[in-house]
């Protein structure tokens, strides 16, 4: 229905006295229908305007629909009933003359037909009588161009200024491009709230409206849920015209004889639709009465006019659940608005170039809300929320710290005033804030009288944020709805429940209890936010709140109590959790809520059980989140940093350049800033004992602020792991700054250098050599392809420092010939190395003489030689020198290192002579049968071996009596390992049956059980009994195990 300039719009507002004329105007603002843009309204016109003056302008600018329901909205508002009358009863005129000049029409379209009829009949007889229905194709025409009307008096699109933005995302839809071949029937828009989806699908509709879709669809309907959400359960000819229903039997005619049909469902996401799974009967029957969901699913799943194509707008969030209910659907995704179209916006708002490029830049510093702005209706209420923060000639960049910051200089502007009485506001913020909570959880914007009156609540306690457009008013079939306007609201609102304590004082602000809101806690599940993606962003305002200068701003602004002792109930244990909450979370989501606190105490507070910590930097907002996050982390001990490709850029040169020049960076915000705080955070931290970076990519720039802070004295750091950097010259630049660092005692360096290894082993050959040097540990994995001269002069720098005792060069290409220049070092008397790894390194059973000689003279504890090809004879010379009274070595790693069974035999003969070798590992290698010779040295007294490791040995069943029998006898051996060989049901039984009556000392065995059987767990039951101290693991993992870490980082 639509109010014309004949239903004397003049008189009705000259009937107005000045002051409710002034009323009026103050409301027209705040109550005027979506889609106008209030930019290019004539506010000034407005305010000198009179009665008819205003009359004039807003049957000029508004569309007839829009102009009725806004005074009708006013007027209401207004509580002037008998005005009300006076526009309600030309309208129900103007309908029933629409129903005459419709009747009359058809008369005098039967008055035309007649004689053609009579003179069809006389031709066609027959024809004629077989035929029982008349021909309705003009009566048919007439309903359509009746919903065509209807249509362009229900919608206007005001939009010119997104014309491009609109018909960028009308191109998607495939069913307008002849060039497509439609799979399925249903079409789905997807998108965040705001995004844009409903303007296409009213422009669809309109289009159709003006004939621009005729070819393609003889009808178009549209649907919305938010108005049908409460609407009584109805047929589907009923729902088809809810909104026009003297086209009833028109709808009836359609669905009788179907033609092509454009059904477009609206905002499915405020319905909630039977799942797939549900019990619920979907309808066959358009005249059956069903519950809207039930009709709407029915249409979905295509068991209601099966040949209609169905456009959908809904949120990302339903698609789980939509997705099986329309089967061979399309899903078109709507983007938003370009980063061009952000500006353009921008410009049109604050009309000034200069403020509207500060406004911005101010939103693009935060990813955040540079996110939002890429939602159109979010990028409006970005721009209403800068507005007064520039005309008072404030920094933008503050107000958009946070989205929290921002959205709180939003209320102060909206709500405070000289005038204003922040106690009159505490009650309906108190309700809004109940309301939007509810929502929230049960993922809805909208709410209903009912829902007031539930809460003993008046409507006039909502009037000041229906003014301000945080709320609006609708009638919706029969029904007044309320609605939140912006999403992020309704979600800031509802964080604001959670610490908002009620008038009476009692409780906070979720007292009394409301059985429609979960508790805090289930804010933060994941499983909860999975379903309901607007739960991360109130957990997100909920920290931004829990800030004590916002809570006395909300408090000044409101009239209102903030209670924060939800602050306690967030950083401790829940009542079934043993650790505290915070770290069972996500470490970027802690960072995330943390820094929208900018509350210096709880970030202190909430990371103090943080001892260990790991960091991906995938773009700016993570560094700024870091390095804000990480100045007031004392008690920390370990750091993981990775750096994701893409955060720094290549040519960051000249910013270095700028900041070693003048002291400062060009711009406090660049990432190179932000790195460099970061780096500060870390490397002055007193506590932080352990830095990992790895599988980072770094730029020239961001090596050398890293380099520059590891060197300096506040970096009191023990251990640096720097592990798969890019690019590789990396890594001889962060060792030059670690010369001389008298804290650092263990070092890693792991990743594949194909040219820059000769600078590499230079620095850390200067490392070593540096008189203040106290490198105890040093891994060089995966590293180097040097020359043999090149690996000599490095081993003569290990040799001269006496800090070193470990040295890992695992992965690297040390041949024969580079391991006896090594051992040249191991063998000379001030060298100081004990735990040596060899693994990998292409070592043959050539090398074997000379290091069966150094194990004689060297200080060697420790050492691993796995995977190499030193085969049996190697293993047997190796034996001399481990065999010889002076060799010192505890721990020997031979796996995969092709020994069978010949191996054993020198290996069993040197465990009998009772030699300081406590720990071997000969996992991977093929000894079958040699196992009898090793059971033998066990049997024996003299064996010191504590672990041994058979991991994937092919030890057959045949050979586990005497293994059992070892086992039985055997005293000092703690952990065996017999994972990954195939002992068979039997073998296992005879091993536990000897450990029931055994007086070993193991203390862990490795098995393949295999299937388990009632007499097996009997088995184990017992052995359990009679060895407490034992713990049986079941191998499933097909990785083998190392026993021997030698050079661990952890603190």
């Amino acid at each position: 229905m639509s109010l014309k300039p004949q239903y004397n719009l003049k008189n009705l507002l000259d009937k107005l006295d000045h002051e409710e004329l002034r009323t009026f105007k103050s409301l027209l603002k705040p109550l005027m229908e979506p889609g106008v843009d209030l930019r290019i309204f004539p506010w000034d016109e407005v305010e000198e305007a009179s009665g008819s003056k205003l009359a004039e302008i807003l049957e000029d600018r508004l569309p007839r629909a829009s102009l009725r329901k806004t005074i009708w909205s006013i007027l209401e508002k207004m509580e002037l009933p008998q005005i009300l009358e006076d526009v309600e009863t030309p309208v129900i005129e103007e309908q029933m003359q629409r129903e005459e000049l419709k009747c009359r029409e058809m008369e005098k379209s039967e008055d035309i037909e007649k004689p053609v009829i009579e003179e069809q009949m006389q031709g066609e007889e027959l024809k004629c009588r077989e035929t029982e229905k008349p021909d309705n194709t003009e009566g048919q025409s007439d309903a359509r161009d009746s919903l065509a009307r209807f249509w362009k008096s229900r919608f206007c699109l005001d939009h010119t200024y997104l014309s491009g933005v609109i018909e960028r995302n009308r191109n998607l839809i495939p069913f307008l491009d002849p060039q497509v071949i439609l799979r399925g029937r249903s079409v789905v828009l997807h998108g965040p709230p705001g995004a844009g989806k409903t303007t296409v699908a009213r422009k669809l509709v309109l289009e159709w409206a003006d004939g621009s879709l005729a070819h393609l669809f003889s009808w178009v309907f549209y649907l919305s849920c938010r108005e049908l959400a409460q609407m009584a359960p109805c047929t589907l000819v009923e729902l088809l015209s809810h909104e026009f229903p003297e086209l009833e039997s028109d709808v009836v005619q359609f669905l009788e004889e179907p033609q092509e049909a454009l059904i477009i469902i609206d905002g499915l996401e405020k319905m909630s639709i039977p799942r797939l799974d549900s019990r619920i009967d979907l309808c066959m029957d358009w005249l059956e009465e069903n519950p809207v969901p039930v009709l709407l699913s029915s249409l979905l799943q295509g068991t209601l006019v099966p040949n209609a194509t169905l456009l959908i707008t809904t949120t990302p969030s339903t698609l789980r659940e939509l997705i099986p209910l329309v089967g061979q659907a399309q899903f078109c995704s709507i983007p938003g608005f370009s980063e061009a179209d952000t500006q353009e916006f921008f410009l049109r708002h604050f009309r000034d170039q200069a403020q509207a490029q500060r406004a911005l830049e101010a939103v693009q510093s935060n990813e955040a809300l540079l996110a939002m702005s890429r939602v159109p209706s979010m990028c409006r209420l970005l721009c209403t929320c800068l507005e007064p923060v520039m005309e008072r000639g404030e920094d933008p960049t503050t107000a958009c710290q946070t989205s929290t910051a921002l959205l709180l200089h939003f209320f102060q502007d909206q709500f405070c005033h000289p005038r204003s009485c922040p106690s009159a506001l505490a009650p309906g913020l108190e309700t809004l804030c109940r309301l939007a909570a509810q929502g929230l959880w049960a993922q809805t914007s909208v709410f209903y009288l009912e829902d007031l009156e539930k809460l003993g609540v008046q409507e006039i306690s909502l009037h000041p944020f229906l003014d301000k457009c945080l709320i609006q008013k609708d009638l919706n079939y029969r029904y007044y709805s309320y609605s939140f306007i912006y999403p992020v609201l309704q979600q800031f609102l509802a964080a604001l429940f959670y610490v908002l304590k009620p008038q009476d004082g009692e409780g906070r602000g979720r007292q009394p209890w409301d059985d429609n809101i979960e508790d805090v806690g289930k804010l933060f599940s994941r499983e909860a936010r999975l379903r309901n993606p607007g739960l991360a962003h109130a957990g997100h305002y909920l920290f931004g709140l829990l800030n004590r200068k916002r809570a006395q701003e909300l408090e000044a602004t409101f009239g209102c109590h903030i209670d924060l002792e939800i602050r306690q109930e967030l950083l401790g244990c829940g009542a079934e959790e043993s650790r505290p909450f915070l770290l069972q979370m996500e470490q970027s989501e802690v960072f995330s809520w943390l820094y929208e606190s900018q509350d210096e105490e709880l970030v202190r507070e909430a990371l103090a059980p943080f001892e260990e910590m790991s960091v991906i930097l995938k773009s700016r907002q993570d560094l700024l989140h870091a390095s804000f996050c990480l100045k007031h982390c004392p008690g920390l001990h370990k750091l993981t940093v990775q750096v994701v490709r893409g955060l720094f850029r290549e040519n960051d040169g000249a910013q270095l350049s700028f900041y070693l020049k003048h002291g400062r960076f060009q711009s406090d915000s660049s990432c190179l800033s932000l790195w460099l705080d970061l780096c500060s955070s870390m490397c002055s931290n007193p506590n932080l004992s352990t830095l990992s970076i790895n599988q980072s990519f770094l730029s020239s720039s961001s090596v050398q602020v890293l380099s520059q802070h590891l060197s300096s004295k506040t970096c009191l750091v023990n251990k640096v792991l720097i592990q798969y950097l890019t690019p590789e010259f990396i890594y001889p630049v962060l060792c030059l700054g670690l010369i001389g660092k008298q804290s650092l005692t263990h070092l890693a360096l792991e990743g594949r250098i194909q040219e820059d290894w000769a600078r590499l082993l230079l620095m850390l050959g200067e490392m070593l050599k540096n008189q203040h040097c106290g490198l105890q540990s040093l891994r060089l994995g995966t590293c180097c392809h040097a020359t043999p001269q090149q690996w000599a002069n490095f081993f003569l720098a290990v040799q001269a420092s006496p800090s070193l005792t470990a040295l890992d060069l695992t992965d690297n290409e040390i041949l024969d010939q580079g391991s006896m220049l090594l051992c040249e070092t191991l063998m000379q008397p001030l060298c100081s190395i004990q735990k040596l790894s060899l693994e990998n390194c292409q070592l043959t059973q050539a090398c074997c003489k000379k290091l069966a000689s150094t194990l004689v003279v060297s200080q060697l504890t420790h050492l691993s030689l796995a995977n190499n090809n030193l085969g049996d004879e190697g293993v047997k010379i190796l034996c001399e020198g481990l065999n010889h009274p002076d060799c010192q070595l505890q721990s020997l790693v031979l796996r995969r290192c092709n020994i069978r069974k010949d191996g054993c035999r020198p290996l069993s003969r040197l465990l009998q002579t009772g030699c300081s070798l406590t720990s071997l590992d000969l996992s991977l290698n093929f000894i079958d049968s040699g196992l009898l010779m090793l059971c033998v040295a066990l049997r024996r007294g003299n064996s010191m071996l504590r672990t041994l490791g058979l991991w994937g040995c092919a030890i057959s069943p045949l050979y586990c009596q005497e293994l059992a029998m070892a086992l039985h006898d055997n005293q000092e051996l703690h952990m065996l390992d017999l994972g990954q060989n195939n002992l068979g049901k039997t073998g296992v039984q005879v091993i536990l049956e000897a450990l029931k009556t055994s007086r070993t000392s193991l203390k862990i065995l490795r098995l393949k059980m295999g299937e388990s059987s009632e007499k097996m767990q009997n088995l184990l039951q017992e052995v359990k009994k009679h060895l407490p101290g034992l713990v049986i693991e079941e191998v499933t993992s097909s990785t083998v195990l190392s026993y021997w870490d030698f050079f661990s980082l952890s603190p």
